[in-house]
């Protein structure tokens, strides 16, 4: 397709050629990076504005056109078939960022265990990412997570694997079947099982504590323990996750790049 465009007064005239074709790939590679982005936890935030996931999503999307332009259909321009792929891709995004998004919310759970049993379950503050109310305690492994995911280069390792969906799966053409159903399904069904591991170390030690106030109480009953067991609690509780953050940090590491795996195996 070319247009010409001569200026008032010129004798010399532009011509523009323009190729649908390729922008009807770049199309395809734009619907599908922006989708993934959309979803992914370090995006699926408020506090992120929509002009920057759109910038980086198109962003991304110039940069893999010129790997990918050979590899990429182009996306139907018809009503349809558009709407189809555009499905077809809601569904894709939401399949391959479960795994990660599953871990979130065992971290998110995990958080909200050890808050309560804290005492920290009436100290809330409005979480973003969920758009819920949630506790201090909770809010900061978020921020662990997230920052955990970057430090192994998860967000290289999720390009990757879009990377690799272009080649594998065709816009729109994404089928869910029965091993990947299970696979994902089984991934999930692991979310309250990974948040009791998470909270477990520090709940227990703080179950301990509370049997020895109890103790304190039944033998000591001139003590205030209202006025003792508060503070108390807080402050070891606060001194057990020093103690379980390395391993925190080990165990979010373990359960990311097996999450990875996941979303590498899916997109072959």
């Amino acid at each position: 397709m070319s247009l010409t465009y001569r200026r008032p007064g010129w004798n010399t005239k532009m011509t523009l050629h323009i190729n649908l074709t390729e922008i009807a790939v770049f199309l395809s590679i734009l619907l599908r990076i922006s989708i993934t982005l959309f979803m992914l936890p370090i995006f699926n935030s408020a506090q992120a504005p929509d002009a920057m996931k759109a910038a980086i999503s198109i962003a991304l999307s110039l940069m893999l056109f010129n790997i990918l332009r050979d590899d990429v259909a182009p996306l139907p321009l018809e009503a349809i078939p558009l709407l189809l792929a555009v499905a077809g891709e809601l569904v894709f995004g939401m399949a391959l960022t479960f795994c990660i998004l599953a871990i979130f919310s065992a971290v998110q759970a995990g958080g909200e265990i050890l808050s309560f049993q804290m005492g920290f379950g009436f100290a809330q503050a409005a979480d973003p990412l969920y758009g819920a109310q949630v506790t201090h305690i909770n809010r900061w492994l978020q921020m662990v997570a997230t920052l955990v995911l970057l430090a192994m280069n998860g967000h290289h390792m999720i390009l990757r694997a879009l990377v690799e969906s272009f080649r594998n799966i065709p816009i729109g053409g994404f089928v869910f079947g029965a091993e990947s159903f299970g696979r994902l399904m089984t991934f999930g069904g692991e979310i309250f099982v990974i948040a009791i591991k998470f909270a477990a170390p520090v709940m227990a030690a703080l179950l301990l504590i509370q049997l020895a106030l109890a103790l304190l109480a039944k033998f000591a009953p001139q003590i205030n323990i209202m006025a003792v067991s508060f503070p108390l609690t807080v402050l070891l509780g606060f001194v057990f996750i020093a103690f379980a953050f390395a391993a925190w940090g080990e165990m979010m590491q373990r359960l990311f790049a097996t999450a990875i795996e996941h979303l590498l195996t899916f997109c072959k």
